[in-house]
């Protein structure tokens, strides 16, 4: 049961990090000259059909969401 608990809790990080990751390369997307590791995202909102989070990218801040599956992305300057 531990071994299993385990492995279950190293998945969810993983999947965390993945998330974090597709949600920094739909940020950069939408910006000349960014990539992931350029976005800073904070208050992740993640809703059954779809996730919003705010970004920093060069020094401006930005509102961002996505449908669940971070297909289609939208960014606007706040």
């Amino acid at each position: 049961m531990k071994k299993l608990l385990v492995i279950f809790s190293a998945l969810a990080i993983s999947a965390c990090a993945s998330n974090q990751l597709s949600l920094q390369v739909a940020t950069a997307s939408h910006f000349d000259n960014v990539v992931a590791s350029d976005v800073a995202l904070s208050n992740i909102d993640r809703g059954v059909l779809t996730v919003t989070w705010n970004a920093e990218v060069n020094g401006k801040q930005y509102y961002c969401e996505a449908d669940d599956m971070v297909k289609r992305s939208s960014c606007k300057e706040i």
